[in-house]
């Protein structure tokens, strides 16, 4: 993997004259190892991970309601053309009343988004049990 940061590094270098100043990663064991800390180290590159399972989620949800969307296009069009359909499909999805966050995403701005962030955090965030055995299920199932 120290191979691949070190290429990276080199693009940055290449076509920005500098490397960066930071650089974000997932947990992954690939990115948290001795070499690609020296070598991040070596240019003076902070990288650092979002450890938030909930960032992940927001993330994800959107990823579906917009595979759903251009799913729905692309049956409803006969075509797989996703490149030009895109910025209406993200202009609907930031228009459209969000049950979450009770208003639009096109309406949320400085002065507001606060309130929203703190409304949107205060949802409980449930914890799934595992499924009751019903009658005639057998346990050991999962």
């Amino acid at each position: 993997m120290t191979k691949a940061v070190e290429k990276v590094l080199a693009q940055f270098k290449e076509r920005f004259d500098r490397h960066p100043k930071a650089a974000q990663f997932d947990d992954g064991k690939e990115f948290y190892n001795v070499g690609v800390k020296t070598l991040l180290n070596d240019h003076d590159v902070h990288y650092f991970s979002t450890r938030t399972f909930r960032k992940a989620v927001l993330v994800e949800r959107f990823n579906k309601t917009l595979k759903t969307r251009m799913w729905k296009y692309f049956t409803e069009n006969k075509t797989k053309v996703w490149v030009d359909v895109l910025p209406t499909l993200v202009k609907s999805y930031n228009n459209s009343t969000h049950r979450t966050i009770g208003m639009k995403p096109a309406d949320v701005n400085e002065e507001n988004k606060d309130e929203v962030w703190t409304g949107f955090m205060d949802i409980h965030w449930t914890v799934f049990r595992n499924p009751s055995s019903k009658s005639g299920i057998t346990s050991g199932w999962r």
